[in-house]
């Protein structure tokens, strides 16, 4: 049986609302040390990076372990669209479809942090902020 997991996080609210090979599964967010952290009272959801796992009464009924990770981050006028490639340590970021910046990792001392010449990524949880030159141009 393929197992099938989409997810939609609202920030704003601190939830999160998960398909689970069609269950509609809905998720409180908590404070993880790092990564992301949703629970309720019989299903948890943990990811940091590109592993996800889901978990049912304790035991595991979903994990996801992959090098390229698509994320799309929105604020209340901007989308920001992130490929991370964790092998490479790279991130392709897109704002509102436009160019395309590539960043590369740089060592943070938590969430992340990906810059260029220009550009600089930071992020935790699921919170992004892209400056340019400086200045952010975008924030969720």
């Amino acid at each position: 049986m393929v197992k099938k997991l989409e997810f939609l996080f609202n920030n704003i609210a601190g939830t999160a609302t998960l398909n689970f090979n069609n269950e509609t599964i809905e998720l409180i967010s908590q404070k993880p040390a790092s990564g992301i952290w949703y629970k309720n009272e019989q299903y948890e959801l943990r990811g940091k990076g590109n592993d996800i796992t889901l978990k049912k009464d304790g035991i595991v009924i979903f994990e996801h372990q992959d090098d390229i990770v698509n994320i799309e981050a929105k604020s209340q006028k901007d989308v920001l669209n992130l490929t991370f490639n964790n092998t490479e340590g790279t991130v392709k970021a897109y704002l509102n479809g436009g160019e395309q910046i590539e960043l590369v990792e740089e060592k943070a001392a938590s969430g992340i942090w990906y810059k260029n010449d220009r550009y600089e990524l930071r992020g935790k949880g699921n919170s992004y902020t892209l400056s340019k030159d400086g200045d952010v141009v975008f924030k969720n």
